[in-house]
């Protein structure tokens, strides 16, 4: 394992990264205090953990899946008290440089 301050970490990236991918973990140290680790990628044994982890739990009936289908937010224009859109007022705005 390397420890390495943030300064020597920012100048020398490229060559602590080849160390990385050569199976070595770097530490990344502020004032000799450790912050980060930089380790490999190992990637992720049997799938994606969240979605085995939802599996898991609706198999065992600690949670259910939802029943309505979530639609995109639907964004509806804003109007002032006066009856201007808002956007249509804030551009005005802007083009007059106030």
């Amino acid at each position: 394992m390397i420890q390495v301050n943030i300064s020597t970490v920012k100048s020398r990236l490229s060559s602590y990264l080849d160390q990385v991918r050569g199976g070595e973990n770097v530490v990344i140290s502020d004032r000799n205090h450790p912050i980060a680790i930089i380790s490999p990628y190992r990637g992720v044994e049997g799938g994606d953990k969240w979605s085995s982890r939802v599996a898991e739990l609706t198999r065992r009936g600690v949670i259910a899946p939802g029943k309505k289908r979530v639609h995109p937010l639907k964004i509806e224009p804003r109007t002032l008290s006066s009856g201007v859109r808002l956007l249509e007022a804030v551009l005005e705005e802007r083009s007059s440089g106030r």
